[in-house]
């Protein structure tokens, strides 16, 4: 009873290791798009502002 109950709590923990880690994969991968949006929306307004000042 004691060794199901042990068996019971390690399969618990493993599967909140696994969730852990799925979550900090797709943490990384949300990060990683975000970081790539921005560096798109970055890069357009210094076109649209090198747009702007070159028409004064």
């Amino acid at each position: 009873m004691v060794a199901t109950q042990n068996f019971n709590n390690l399969r618990e923990e493993t599967k909140s290791i696994l969730m852990l880690s799925y979550l900090d994969d797709n943490t990384k991968y949300i990060t990683q798009k975000i970081e790539e949006e921005l560096g798109d929306i970055h890069k357009s307004l210094c076109e649209a502002k090198l747009l702007l000042t070159s028409d004064m």
